[in-house]
């Protein structure tokens, strides 16, 4: 029998501008960039998300909480070392 896990994740953020548009950790030169708490990488985050929910350990807020100011402008290839950790 196999033991198999499915996880979804989805992250979203708008666009805005004077910010970096980074997803999977690759700097994107554009006008415009994703507005969140840390760098706003919604690829990061929706894999983050997925990762967590097969686990049935929550969503990466409960663990980055945005009202945290230590992860302020994180760098979400860091957070998700921390997930896999």
């Amino acid at each position: 029998m196999v033991n198999l896990r499915i996880g979804n994740g989805y992250d979203i953020h708008r666009l805005g501008p004077e910010r970096r548009l980074i997803l999977g950790g690759v700097d994107i030169p554009h006008a415009l960039g994703l507005v969140g708490h840390s760098d706003a990488d919604v690829l990061t985050h929706a894999i983050m998300d997925a990762m967590l929910g097969a686990l049935s350990l929550g969503d990466i807020g409960h663990y980055f909480p945005p009202s945290d100011p230590q992860w302020q402008g994180a760098d979400s290839l860091k957070l998700l070392e921390q997930v896999i950790a």
